[in-house]
């Protein structure tokens, strides 16, 4: 695609598109990082009761992202979900629009179904394990972000299908060839006609020599050739 889309109005929707879609694994990504960061990572909570109230107290070296506060590879794990979703989908948008770029965003669609996929599943099973754990709330959010994601990456995953189909059957590099190759016959049909319109004229008239003819020779006629060796005279 030389410019933005091309002169394809497919290829310009689709582009748009999953860049929207990119747009917002984005931020999801970010705000995993970020109540990964402030409220699940390297927290841990003791409560006691003493009638007639609860009290707790926060304790910042454990992992809440699940039932087991000893268990830190929930929110490592977090770490590089929100990583490599903030990365994958930043590289995403820098090169949807160049050459090329739509079956690059077609493989990172499908990277992103199943990375999206395998988080929402994992983040779904501990969600559902540590109900009684505090700040259900933020794992409940990770949850929800995570099914977000997913939900968009099939979106873009459709969208990049129909980009790459669309420029397939019509696109702009599809389109240019065409026209070009409709150029080139009409070129070639105006070469043909020009050329047969200048053959069928009419031959232009002979020119005056403006030179003389010579002079006869001495005697008003040429003497005969010699005869070749070897032959009589005749």
């Amino acid at each position: 695609m030389g410019k933005f889309g091309g002169d394809n109005p497919v290829a310009k929707a689709a582009i748009c598109c999953s860049a929207l879609c990119c747009v917002v694994l984005l931020g999801c990504s970010i705000a995993i990082l970020v109540i990964n960061r402030n409220e699940l990572a390297s927290v841990t909570y003791t409560c006691w009761y003493t009638w007639p109230y609860t009290t707790c107290t926060a304790y910042y070296w454990g992992c809440l992202a699940s039932a087991n506060f000893d268990d830190t590879t929930p929110c490592n794990y977090l770490y590089a979900v929100g990583a490599l979703g903030i990365f994958s989908a930043s590289l995403t948008l820098c090169f949807i629009a160049c050459p090329g770029g739509m079956i690059g965003n077609l493989i990172s669609a499908i990277f992103h179904v199943v990375w999206w996929a395998v988080a929402g599943d994992y983040f779904n099973s501990k969600y559902n394990e540590a109900h009684d754990v505090p700040l259900n709330n933020y794992r409940h959010a990770i949850m929800g972000l995570c099914w977000t994601n997913l939900s968009f990456s099939g979106v873009q995953f459709l969208v990049a299908i129909f980009g790459v189909v669309g420029m397939r059957n019509g696109g702009s590099r599809g389109g240019d060839y065409e026209d070009r190759s409709e150029d080139k016959h009409h070129k070639h049909k105006h070469e043909h006609q020009s050329h047969a319109e200048m053959t069928d004229q009419h031959p232009p008239p002979p020119m005056a020599n403006p030179y003389p003819a010579p002079p006869p020779p001495a005697g008003g006629a040429y003497p005969p050739p010699p005869p070749p060796a070897g032959y009589p005279a005749l």
